[in-house]
């Protein structure tokens, strides 16, 4: 009966070895992934602040005239769509999409590189018109997101 019970006690001692070690294996991965998770979060945020800043740069670039209107709303309307931001945000600084797709059918890089002069200059004063009718819509808008956080 003696050799059961030391059987027994042994088989429990192993069993709580095992549950112990893999309780701690599980901890220890626990702790791995919090790590991970605040190092992606960290991540994740100084991204976030870079597009901010890009953002801002565009929209101050916009204000001296150092880029046009076309240009500052399609960078600034694929930033914010990039920070996957509510609606209503998107909505209130909506002026940028609008232009932005008013001249979308408008060459740019590559394409815009291999027209001719004349289709350039044709295409110039279309932009320039599109930007005549938003120009109000689109200056307001970049003054208001200057120095505000997305």
């Amino acid at each position: 009966m003696s050799f059961y019970v030391v059987a027994a006690v042994l088989l429990m001692v192993s069993l709580l070895t095992y549950a112990i070690y893999l309780h701690y294996l599980l901890r220890r991965e626990g702790s791995r992934q919090e790590g991970l998770r605040i190092a992606l979060a960290e991540h994740a945020q100084q991204q976030r602040q870079e597009v901010n800043n890009s953002i801002q740069i565009l929209a101050r670039g916009c204000q001296q005239g150092q880029l046009s209107l076309t240009e500052t709303s399609i960078r600034i309307r694929g930033l914010l769509n990039a920070l996957s931001l509510d609606i209503a945000v998107l909505e209130e600084f909506s002026a940028f999409a609008q232009l932005a797709d008013a001249a979308s059918h408008i060459p740019i890089l590559e394409e815009w590189k291999s027209l001719s002069g004349a289709k350039k200059k044709t295409f110039d004063q279309e932009r320039e018109q599109l930007e005549g009718l938003h120009s109000e819509f689109v200056l307001s808008a970049a003054n208001r997101i200057i120095n505000r956080k997305f």
